[in-house]
């Protein structure tokens, strides 16, 4: 998950509420859920066994749905949310798949099933 500037807050009067320390812990929350992921992306897996590769697409999914997650936790509770994806009937379809895909292509390939 690539760092994004800092988001700028919908709701000022809610921002004018969120205490400054709150506001860097959410950005030092979202830094180090960054760092996580982009280092499991530079793994280079082309000399790891299948069983290795496999774990290590199930831990990197893992991480993309949590940063997914406290990403809405955050922009929710330090009043940044832009509607754009804060409501379920928003559904970003290319997205769902992506995850859809990274969760369970490993599980698939290790019991010989395509995805």
């Amino acid at each position: 998950m690539p760092m994004r500037p800092a988001p700028q807050p919908a709701d000022p009067d809610k921002a004018a509420t969120v205490p400054a320390h709150t506001a860097l812990l959410g950005h030092d929350l979202r830094a180090a859920v960054s760092d996580v992921i982009g280092g499991l992306r530079l793994i280079d897996q082309n000399d790891l066994d299948t069983h290795t590769r496999l774990q290590l697409e199930r831990v990197r999914a893992a991480g993309e749905l949590l940063a997914r997650l406290m990403e809405e936790a955050l922009a929710a509770m330090l009043g940044e949310e832009d509607g754009s994806g804060a409501l379920p009937g928003n559904l970003q379809l290319a997205r769902f798949l992506y995850d859809v895909e990274m969760r369970w292509s490993a599980r698939a390939q290790e019991k010989g099933l395509g995805f």
